[in-house]
């Protein structure tokens, strides 16, 4: 057996998702997933058999307390045995009904997953003199230390509180730490700049939060900037959910 063998997209997909992959390897397969439509595709199809697993785990759960009851109605006298088992189908059903609805992702959940990625920063040159701060602050976020980098580019935003560039990037770090609320917060000033680049990216990584969010209302109500290379992903995502 060939021990150096290229690991499969499922492989790639399932320790992306678990969380497994050195920061290196996420960030190629970032990359990759980012330019190809069809690996999206792949990654939000098996996204959701792992959450189907999760569901298998807590099913095996509900077999072991059927089991609890079938012993504990074993135990009783026949009359009282109906009522045992009344409640224990109740139970059953509840948890059922629970487990599906808590682990089932939503469509705006699916989009979410087939669309985000995280925004991979800015190029960091190997001689970052003119502008240490900011490119120093850019390494940390780059490394996924979003908290780290955030801290950084505040303190730059003391000098600089119309920075469209900074942020954006500070809302990118609350958008890579999953915290969306406060990522919408930061893109509302690059989304209405006179930048077409930041404006751009900032609509883009705001709907995706507000789709993350469950928003649809506003996902829905986004007017696509002209020229936004974003365009043809925000008329799929708002075609889908209107379907």
């Amino acid at each position: 057996m060939n021990e150096n063998k290229v690991p499969s997209i499922f492989d790639q997909i399932e320790r992306y998702v678990l969380n497994q992959m050195t920061q290196q390897e996420r960030h190629m397969f970032e990359s990759e997933l980012n330019r190809n439509e069809k690996l999206r595709a792949e990654f939000a199809i098996q996204r959701e058999l792992i959450l189907s697993v999760q569901l298998g785990g807590m099913q095996e759960t509900l077999k072991r307390i059927g089991a609890k009851i079938s012993i504990a109605a074993a135990e009783q006298p026949v009359r009282s045995r109906g009522f045992i088992w009344g409640r224990a189908a109740s139970i059953g059903v509840i948890l059922g009904i629970a487990a599906w609805l808590a682990l089932r992702p939503g469509e705006s959940e699916k989009l979410y997953a087939l669309y985000a990625i995280n925004d991979p920063g800015l190029p960091v040159p190997m001689s970052a003199v003119d502008n240490y701060a900011f490119f120093d602050a850019m390494v940390d976020y780059k490394a996924g230390s979003f908290a780290k980098a955030r801290s950084k580019f505040e303190s730059l935003l003391i000098l600089n509180s119309d920075s469209d560039t900074l942020h954006y990037f500070i809302g990118a770090t609350y958008f890579g730490e999953g915290l969306y609320r406060e990522a919408l917060d930061q893109y509302q000033l690059p989304e209405v700049s006179n930048s077409a680049t930041w404006a751009a990216k900032a609509q883009w990584y705001g709907l995706l939060s507000h789709l993350k969010l469950g928003n649809n209302d506003k996902v829905m109500a986004v007017e696509t900037l002209e020229n936004s290379s974003y365009a043809s992903a925000i008329a799929e995502i708002k075609q889908k959910l209107a379907d």
